[in-house]
């Protein structure tokens, strides 16, 4: 009987080494790629979408977070990601903290906080990172959501917003649910 509990727990460690295995690998670091995001400053972004009415895809990021650097090593080195984000929007990354950042003529300061102004108004306050925006040129908000966002599930975002399925009524959960 000994034998056979000793068996059964052998044997359920190793389904649980493998299911786990399997559900962090999307998450693993990839390869340096050829073509990389080409991220670009605030500003030239807003100006860019405003000329040719792409959305603004923004990585609001800390140099402290943990899962910031995971995705700059995992999501955002999928090659068929790269492309979408490269022809459909006007890609920026959104350091938090940064001291100032101009869009326009409008400066946005931390003005003695941790944390910028703009990436406080466009996160509501709710300052979690990473988090990912993307903005109408108008920069009106379209979508966010916090937390880190696996390669899958961030191309079914992209291509929803950069194909503009929402004008087509496609439901956003939905889609993304079944994109493959």
């Amino acid at each position: 009987m000994k034998k056979y509990y000793i068996l059964l727990f052998s044997v359920t460690l190793l389904a649980a080494f493998f299911i786990i295995r399997c559900k962090t690998s999307q998450y693993a670091a990839l390869p340096q790629p050829t073509t990389p995001i080409r991220w670009k400053s605030l500003e030239d972004a807003v100006k860019e979408a405003q000329k040719d009415g792409k959305p603004l895809f923004m990585d609001v990021y800390t140099d402290w977070c943990g899962w910031c650097k995971k995705m700059d090593k995992s999501t955002y080195r999928d090659t068929a990601l790269i492309r979408i984000l490269n022809t459909k929007f006007h890609p920026v990354k959104l350091d938090a903290e940064a001291e100032s950042l101009h869009v326009g003529t409008q400066k946005y300061s931390a003005k003695g906080q941790q944390f910028n102004e703009l990436a406080i108004s466009l996160m509501n306050g709710q300052m979690a990172f990473p988090t990912t925006i993307i903005l109408k040129p108008n920069l009106e908000g379209m979508y966010k959501q916090a937390g880190f966002i696996d390669g899958i599930t961030m191309r079914a975002i992209s291509t929803y917003f950069g194909e503009k399925m929402f004008e087509k009524n496609v439901d956003f959960n939905t889609f993304v649910k079944n994109y493959q």
